[in-house]
Order: C-alpha cells, then structure tokens, then sequence
C-alpha cells in the first residue's frame, strides 16, 4: 500500500509538479509586485502582512509597556492615582511612537519622504478630522494638567457620574 502511494504520489507530481511550480512563481509574484512605491520602498502584499504584524506586536508591546510602569513602577511611589495613569499612559504613547519610527525607518523608508503625507494629514485635520484631534489634545491635556482627575465626582448640566477613566480622546 506505501508503495502504491509513493508510486501515484510521483506520477502525480510528474503530470502536475511543472504546472504547480508554476502556479507558485505566479503566486510568489503576485505576492512581490509592488501596488505603488512610497519613495524608494515598493508597498507589496508581503510587506502589508509584515506590517499589519509589525503594527500587532507593537500594539501589544506598548500596552504591555504601560502596564508595567502602571503597577511595577509608578505604583511605589507618592503620586495620585490620576498622575500614575497620565505617566503610565504617556509612556505607552512613548513606546508606540518610537516603535512606530524604528519601524518605519528599518523596512526602508526614509522619514523625511513622509512630508508630504504628513501635509496630507494636516489637511484632513483641517478640514474632517478636526473634532477628533481636538479631543486627543484636550485628553493629553486632562492627562498633564490634571484639571480633572480620576476618583472626581462631575456634573454637566443635569448628568452627573464619577471619573474612572481618562483616555487620549
């Protein structure tokens, strides 16, 4: 019976192996031609893989990072609660941020050819985006000056509740 199936397994990989090596070039190229380049780097399938896993892992390690200074490090000391979440979140921001540059500049892209994306940015901002930026600056500044704080009981209008959480936005 082995026999038998080693046999059929070769007469099948002679009739089909040409034809299957040739669908894996035609897969392999697929998966290596670049849909645009962005300055000198070609952005292919592969690379949108890499970095979707790239994006994952850093997620995760910033995260991971923020909780580690939240109970390991700002814990032990003398600050309020609402100043060890603004330095534990700060801190993950930090991470990701450098992250995100080491990453960029280690697949090959030159920082200085994100100008332009980033004038495209500022226009979105501008003109759709500008809710949603206001409110990331204005949680970074609750995170800093610490006008409000976590524990604080608030009132607007006829609403009322406790402050648990203060996030970017």
């Amino acid at each position: 019976a082995v026999a038998l199936i080693t046999v059929a397994g070769l007469a099948i990989r002679g009739v089909l192996g040409p034809r299957l090596d040739h669908l894996g070039l035609d897969v392999q190229r697929a998966l290596t031609r670049p849909f645009f380049h962005l300055g000198g780097l070609g952005i292919t399938p592969v690379f949108l893989l890499k970095s979707v896993l790239f994006l994952l892992i850093l997620v995760l390690l910033s995260r991971t990072a923020r909780e580690f200074v939240r109970t390991r490090v700002v814990a032990r000391t003398s600050l309020d609660l609402g100043q060890q979440d603004a330095v534990a979140r700060l801190t993950g921001y930090l991470v990701f941020l450098i992250g995100a540059m080491i990453g960029l500049q280690s697949a090959g892209l030159n920082l200085s050819s994100l100008v332009v994306l980033g004038g495209a940015v500022s226009i979105g901002v501008g003109f759709g985006l500008q809710t949603i930026a206001n409110n990331f600056v204005s949680g970074l500044i609750l995170l800093v000056e610490r006008p409000i704080k976590l524990g604080d009981r608030v009132e607007v209008g006829e609403i009322n509740g406790d402050v648990v959480r203060i996030a970017g936005r």
